[in-house]
């Protein structure tokens, strides 16, 4: 907060002030001291792969039971296979389980860039739109379905 290549600025949009300076250099120093990986890597580029997301467990399930069709009542060999498939079995048990959250890169922390002294402009610290939880990924969904072989 006190680097002399940085200069925090108010985050104004139409007149208002959305965040201070103060709060934006306060808020992206929590943030860094926050993390095992940024705050060991602090003041320097941090070389890629370096820091890990959070661990995602899948585990899916198919329950399926093997009937003797009605042919069989004929001498014809066929069957019917009746079958539940469970998408990620552990969020269907608890809710807050196996839910893949991961960094969205495409929203930055901070906005700003390099003033005419090449100083770094930080203005407007947003880090709640930089988590993304996949929600295709993290719901469960179950799948009832029949098959005939004949």
């Amino acid at each position: 907060m006190t680097d002399p290549n940085v200069v925090y600025v108010d985050n104004v949009v139409s007149g208002n002030v959305v965040q201070t300076a103060a709060a934006a250099a306060s808020g992206l120093d929590n943030y860094i001291n926050s993390d095992k990986c940024l705050s060991k890597n602090r003041g320097k580029t941090i070389a890629r792969n370096s820091c890990r997301n959070d661990w995602f467990f899948d585990l899916d399930m198919r329950l399926s039971q093997e009937l003797p069709g009605p042919g069989s009542l004929f001498g014809v060999e066929d069957k019917i296979q009746v079958f539940a498939d469970f998408n990620n079995v552990l969020n269907l048990i608890d809710s807050g389980a196996n839910l893949f959250r991961s960094r969205n890169y495409t929203t930055p922390l901070i906005t700003g860039g390099v003033d005419s002294n090449g100083r770094y402009v930080m203005k407007g610290f947003s880090p709640d739109d930089t988590n993304f939880q996949n929600l295709s990924a993290s719901l469960w969904r179950i799948q009832i379905g029949v098959r005939y072989e004949f």
